[in-house]
């Protein structure tokens, strides 16, 4: 056996010996250093065949994958075929793992383009299929402006998985600079916007690992795009610990990645903030930060590791050929930011992307950055240039009268302020980085299980914050805001709300009421009072923000047309719907100003505004404000619920007017959209099957109805708990349905947890099913003849909509009836003929 641990220093010299040697002066070598040392040899030649194999896969997508089933697959010509509702019409890119092509809807729902990403064939081996999915995974978790969307997903007919994704038509960010010339300041504002949906991916626990410009691609009208998270690391999923076993199999760009990810160590939002750093040398430069002769993975490899890139103020200065290089490339700030975003030492580097991102504004505005060293003649230097008039002035006059002493210290207390703050926001971004990595180490499988899941992880976080991060409230508030966060995208209600409250405690105690961090947190605080229908609650924070934001010099109209579409729908369903009705066509107009119709968020307030006309009864112009909702939306690319929002109203707008054919016709496009857009499981679509559901009650087919409504109800009440009344509407079709039916001991279950929840909704929506749920538990009890307990609910009920809709609404006209035959049932015929004198039977026989 030979002692490989004894003889390790000789194998070790031997290797780095012949590793860059050719095959025949590898011979000559053994036959003067090894002759007779047989298991030498052997051992180094195992070393060689690793290293070979190591280099092969640096920069691939894919594991031993060979040759000729990728020059098989290069070859595959392209044919049309059809994925779910698309047909792809092109090839558009290939990566390791897949193909993407140009597809467009099939159908005549209506038009749109997309992009369709597909499992190359030949590639479905079970730790790249699971790698497939985990990209699917992590798009459907992210839904930001500047990150493409997921749409929907699926297997193929040959079983090939595919997902179908928004179709960018943009060029890669180095390339939309180049191509219009722009400035430095502009190529910086640009960039930061890509920090910005980093930030937020790394804020919903999410690191890409593939950062680079061909990832990141620019509309015509200059909107940023990140792309491509194919091999993105997802908090909670069991994948990394199979990436750590597989130390052969380092998926990455090589240009683009960290020294700790062509190690194959483990990766943190640290390996995001390298990346981006090259992107961003790249994108000044024009040229790549490493000098390489062969460019070899050894030599690029080494590179990474050991060299230490040139500073790219003279890059510039040396690069006659570059578009930029006749610019003022300020020497100092841009070296220093850069250099640091690429330190070799990930501790060294920025804290996270938001504070890279903030050092890049601090620099674009003049002030000091933390990359530089702080030292009083920088910080004076800086206050210099941002005040040159001014400085110049006062210096003539009091050289004049002091001397220049109190120029001196004035700048001095100048600086050591702007010291102070810039230490201050970097010390802030530490530790949130420190806090984020400590939920990303908390998700240890060994530690929690292998099937970890986020709620775990944030349960665990909400223990010990308080304590941890007690001596710094500015950090501990915006920790509370991002748990919050993500509490509420779980349907976690209550902790959701918790968490902001604590955040606007701290905000409230170490700012003013006034400043724009109190209110955004406000703001946050009264979402989740609308969530609960908690609306008296939401308004005073509501008119609070307004009337700050409209204090404002200028004012901010986006965010005042924001808060007036919150606060619009809270005086509705407050039964002030005329006052409401003129806020949301105030926020409607400032943003048609500021945005165009076009718009997604122009879109949802006016679908807002046509739910407030249903409320005051506008049903016609309600409609109106539906339709052109949709004809909107259709003008541009679906975007999830905004595409499927003014469908849902639309629908509900048809059915308040018992309109049953057009809300048929109206619905079954919502349900392809929906299922199509969103996905089975979605919110959208169990939306979208609760008002078939109504639909088909409302036509008496009522065991259509307990087909249709238990699926949408299970998902809705499982996933979506913040959905109150959709969740009571489904359980009030599911119980009478069941009772009209002839099983009415089935359905009062489900009519009792209705009414449990009743007081908690906005009941408005039961209007044009069955009133609410008193008088649907009082007609279940009524049919097994419980007429005791059946008659505090008839009269409640009724009293309800008599109150709300009037006494001759065809509601309260059904309330009354059901008053009338349970009486009739229980022998009172004095009650009985009270009732029956004031109201006709019901014409709709649903009700």
């Amino acid at each position: 056996m030979p002692r490989a641990g004894e003889d390790w220093p000789r194998i070790k010299e031997i290797f780095e010996a012949v590793a860059d040697l050719a095959p025949a002066e590898r011979t000559a070598f053994w036959e003067q250093q090894s002759a007779g040392d047989e298991s030498v040899r052997r051992e180094v030649e195992s070393l060689l065949a690793a290293d070979a194999q190591a280099d092969d896969f640096i920069g691939s997508l894919t594991k031993a994958i060979p040759r000729h089933v990728l020059e098989k697959l290069a070859e595959e010509p392209f044919v049309a075929r059809r994925f779910g509702a698309y047909r792809t019409e092109r090839e558009i890119g290939r990566g390791g793992l897949g193909t993407v092509y140009l597809a467009r809807r099939a159908d005549d729902s209506y038009q749109k383009v997309v992009a369709i990403k597909l499992l190359r064939r030949g590639l479905d081996t079970e730790d790249i299929l699971h790698r497939f999915r985990n990209e699917r995974q992590i798009l459907a978790r992210l839904e930001h402006p500047n990150i493409a969307r997921l749409i929907d997903g699926g297997t193929s007919e040959d079983g090939l998985p595919y997902f179908v994704m928004e179709y960018v038509e943009g060029e890669p960010l180095n390339a939309y600079c180049e191509t219009r010339n722009l400035t430095i300041d502009e190529r910086l504002k640009l960039f930061r916007t890509v920090c910005w949906a980093v930030t937020y991916a790394h804020q919903h626990l999410v690191i890409h690992r593939d950062l680079k410009p061909s990832n990141i691609l620019v509309t015509g009208d200059g909107e940023v795009k990140l792309l491509d998270f194919g091999i993105a690391k997802l908090l909670g999923a069991d994948e990394e610990a199979a990436f750590r076993t597989m130390t052969e199999q380092r998926v990455m760009t090589p240009d683009y990645a960290s020294p700790e990810q062509m190690r194959g160590e483990a990766m943190t939002t640290a390996s995001d903030v390298y990346s981006l750093g090259v992107v961003l040398y790249e994108l000044l430069t024009g040229a790549k930060p490493y000098r390489l002769t062969n460019r070899s993975p050894k030599e690029l490899e080494s590179a990474i590791a050991d060299q230490i890139p040139e500073r790219p103020s003279t890059v510039v200065a040396s690069n006659q050929q570059s578009e930029i290089s006749h610019q003022k490339f300020l020497r100092g700030d841009l070296d220093n930011i850069v250099l640091k975003a690429m330190r070799k030492e990930p501790a060294r580097r920025y804290a996270s992307v938001g504070q890279f991102s903030e050092d890049i504004r601090r620099h674009l505005e003049g002030l000091p950055v933390i990359a530089c060293k702080d030292t009083f003649s920088y910080r004076a230097r800086k206050f210099v240039r941002r005040h040159k008039a001014g400085v110049a002035a006062a210096a003539l006059v009091l050289l004049a009268l002091l001397g220049g002493l109190v120029t001196t210290t004035w700048q001095t207390r100048i600086a050591r302020q702007e010291r102070d703050h810039a230490r201050l926001a970097q010390r802030q971004a530490e530790r949130m980085d420190d806090f984020l990595q400590s939920l990303l180490r908390s998700a240890d499988p060994a530690k929690m299980g292998k099937d970890v899941r986020v709620v775990q992880v944030l349960d665990a976080a909400s223990k010990s914050m308080d304590h941890d991060l007690a001596a710094e409230p500015e950090v501990l508030a915006q920790a509370h805001e991002s748990i919050s966060f993500t509490y509420g995208q779980l349907g976690q209600v209550q902790s959701s709300e918790e968490h902001i409250r604590a955040a606007l405690e701290i905000r409230r105690r170490i700012h003013s009421p006034d400043d724009p961090a109190t209110l955004k947190t406000e703001m946050w605080l009264a979402g989740a009072f609308c969530n609960r229908a908690e609306w008296q609650a939401a308004e005073p924070l509501l008119r609070h923000v307004l009337a700050v934001r409209s204090r404002q010099n200028p004012p901010d109209l986006y965010w005042l047309a924001r808060t007036n579409e919150v606060l619009g729908s809270v005086l509705s369903y407050t039964n002030r719907p005329e006052e409401g009705l003129i806020v949301l066509q105030k926020a409607l107009a400032d943003l048609r100003a500021l945005r165009g119709e076009g718009d997604t968020d122009y879109i949802h307030v006016l679908v807002t505004l046509g739910l407030a006309r249903m409320t005051a009864g506008q049903l016609e112009q309600a409609e109106v404000d539906q339709r052109r909702a949709i004809e909107l939306s259709d003008q541009r690319a679906p975007h999830g619920f905004y595409a499927i929002e003014p469908q849902l109203g639309l629908v509900s707008c048809l059915l308040r007017q018992q309109r049953l054919p057009e809300a048929e016709q109206a619905v079954e496009r919502l349900e392809t959209d929906s299922l199509q857009l969103e996905g089975s499981e979605s919110l959208e679509y169990s939306l979208a099957r609760l008002l078939r559901a109504c639909v088909d009650f409302e036509q008496a087919d009522y065991a259509k109805v307990i087909d249709e409504v238990r699926h949408p109800l299970e998902v809705v009440a499982t996933a979506f708990p913040t959905q109150r009344g959709g969740i009571v509407q489904a359980r009030g079709l599911l119980g009478l349905a069941l009772t009209r039916t002839g099983r009415p001991a089935e359905g009062g279950p489900f009519l009792r947890a209705a009414l449990a929840e009743g007081p908690n909704i906005d009941r408005q929506p039961l209007e044009f099913t069955f009133g609410n749920p008193e008088t649907a538990l009082g007609e279940c009890l009524t049919t097994q003849g419980r007429y005791a307990e059946a008659e505090p609910l008839l009269l409640t009920g009724y009293n309800d909509l008599h109150a709300r809709l009037g006494e001759k609404h065809p509601m309260s006209v059904a309330a009354a009836h059901r008053l009338h035959q349970m009486y009739l049932a229980w022998d009172k015929p004095t009650e009985a003929a009270r009732f029956a004198l004031q109201n006709s039977p019901p014409a709709n026989p649903s009700r």
